[in-house]
């Protein structure tokens, strides 16, 4: 463009910072097996083999993949990890009807767009299974403090919680409880100790 007037001008690693290497954990995940090999977490709950379609042990979804939502909210085409991530309106929601063959306790993630309220109130949300109490997450960060680097980095933010579920159906709910709250994936996992940097979701789901 323009005989190579602006070649060179932008950098995608700026003075090479370590920042801009790739991350420590695995980028997609990993088979058990491999995982063993990096990291000398114990593990809890039933084994896998990830990423399996067959597997069981796992339950992961792009926000767009809604059961049931509020009249007017529609996913946003190339926004997220999902390319599809779902801008809530304070007070709405999102639901998730999905199954498991697994039972016991199981790590809840909800990975959201980060973004900073304009209106310097707080960006909450809350998550919650089958009717119970909701859990109550902020996504509000200090501005340049580590967590707020590294879900920019990232490119999601992301919340985890320990749950338990029982074997068969089940509802998620997902609902805005300020501005500002675009969902762009979910993951409940029966083995904990499993780290990767990507949820285990086809971005074309």
């Amino acid at each position: 463009m323009a005989h190579g007037k602006w070649n060179g001008l932008m950098d995608n690693a700026p003075r090479d910072l370590p920042v801009f290497n790739p991350p420590l954990v695995p980028f997609i995940p990993l088979p058990d097996a491999q995982l063993s090999a990096l990291y000398s977490d114990s593990k809890e709950g039933a084994p896998c083999s990830w990423p399996d379609t067959t597997d069981s042990t796992y339950i992961a979804m792009n926000a767009c993949n809604y059961t049931t939502a509020e009249a007017g909210i529609e996913p946003i085409q190339m926004l997220g990890h999902s390319m599809n991530a779902v801008a809530v309106p304070k007070g709405q929601w999102l639901e998730y009807a999905f199954t498991t063959t697994c039972e016991g306790k199981a790590m809840l993630t909800t990975a959201l767009i980060p973004t900073q309220a304009n209106d310097k109130g707080d960006i909450r949300y809350s998550v919650s299974i089958d009717g119970a109490t909701p859990i109550v997450y902020s996504l509000k960060e200090p501005y340049r403090s580590e967590r707020w680097k590294e879900n920019v980095l990232r490119g999601q933010s992301r919340r985890t919680s320990a749950i338990w579920l029982d074997k068969g159906k089940h509802t998620l709910r997902i609902k805005a409880l300020d501005n500002h709250i675009i969902v762009d994936q979910w993951l409940i996992d029966f083995n904990p100790s499993r780290r990767s940097y990507m949820l285990p979701v086809n971005p074309e789901m």
